[in-house]
């Protein structure tokens, strides 16, 4: 009432006064409901979202780690199944040298066969199998030797 000019204390209040003095009476409302179990669902619910955004997450940087690390990459070749074709000769048909990574290996399984079968006619089936997270196994079967040719008056380098 200060800011009214010419005010008395009996004056009658103006609508909006009086609105506002109605409103002071009142008491004030609490800010929180107190239900039992409002907290307990914002908890779960905050969980929830906290595991559906960093899970995605953390399986991105849990795989670019492992293709940044030594153990996405050919650490190790074996043959077996080779009698009369060297192993190196197998290796060297595969293509396969320590920059190769594991997961190339496995998407291209059959084309790598493919090319140490094509390469090596020796060979009458190769399979490519990865044995641990580093190592490259390639299981091959050779074609039975019916008979050699005498070159030069030499045998075979096996033979000899």
């Amino acid at each position: 009432m200060a800011w009214r000019k010419h005010a008395k204390p009996n004056d009658p209040l103006t609508p909006w006064e009086a609105y506002q003095a109605k409103q002071k009476r009142r008491p004030e409302r609490a800010t929180k409901l107190h239900l039992p179990g409002v907290a307990t669902l914002r908890r779960r619910k905050r969980t929830r979202n906290l595991v559906l955004l960093l899970t995605p997450l953390l399986l991105l940087l849990a795989f670019f780690g492992y293709m940044v690390s030594p153990l996405a990459k050919v650490q190790q070749v074996s043959v077996a199944g080779t009698v009369n074709v060297p192993i190196q000769t197998v290796i060297d048909a595969s293509g396969l040298s320590d920059r190769v990574l594991i997961p190339q290996v496995v998407v291209s399984k059959h084309k790598l066969a493919a090319r140490i079968e094509k390469r090596v006619p020796q060979i009458k089936t190769a399979r490519v199998s990865v044995s641990a997270l580093d190592h490259v196994t390639i299981h091959v079967a050779e074609h039975q030797p019916i008979g050699y040719v005498v070159t030069k008056k030499t045998l075979p380098h096996d033979f000899g």
